[in-house]
């Protein structure tokens, strides 16, 4: 029998999703500050063709890597609150939720509860396993096996992209109760 009660790991798993629900919104808000630190340069570029590059290292150095690259033409929309980049961070945010539930707090719950861990069973993390599939599976569409499976979860339907915002992140985090009022 497991050292662990299910109000411990209940606790760490609530801990686990504060931290993710954190992640998100942290990454979401750079990437906001992001675009509108580079807006004043880029509204208007005197070649909208060339590359906007993205490395890590001081350029000016030879330690210098590039690794990324982008026309500096749409730099600005793929850093839109909608945007691509907002988008893959919600669909990265679903995937690592579905994967700690899965790998790490599914099963120390089973065995905090004596029981194997297909009996545990929770609607909203089903919820989420369907979106990630989606996500994983199917180029973040939503499918009728899927994401149309979903009764707390219902941000998409059928043949729609899955766009996980902040605003869904919160209502993840209101489903599991751990909202509050600042």
């Amino acid at each position: 029998m497991s050292q662990e009660t299910r109000e411990s790991v209940s606790a760490a798993f609530h801990d686990a999703m504060n931290d993710l629900a954190g992640i998100h919104h942290v990454a979401v808000a750079g990437v906001r500050a992001w675009r509108e630190t580079l807006e004043p340069h880029l509204a208007d570029p005197v070649n909208p063709a060339a590359d906007f590059l993205i490395g890590h290292g001081d350029p000016r150095t030879a330690d210098a890597v590039g690794y990324q690259r982008w026309r500096i033409d749409t730099v600005l929309e793929r850093l839109a609150d909608d945007g691509p980049v907002a988008r893959a961070l919600g669909s990265q945010w679903a995937v690592m939720v579905a994967s700690v539930w899965e790998h790490e707090f599914r099963p120390r719950l089973a065995e905090a509860c004596g029981v194997s861990k297909s009996e545990i069973k929770n609607q909203l993390m089903a919820d989420i396993t369907y979106l990630r599939n989606d996500v994983v599976h199917h180029h973040g569409i939503a499918t009728r096996h899927n994401a149309g499976r979903c009764q707390q979860l219902k941000w998409a339907s059928s043949g729609e992209e899955i766009n996980i915002t902040t605003q869904r992140v919160a209502d993840f985090m209101r489903c599991l109760g751990l909202t509050f009022k600042p």
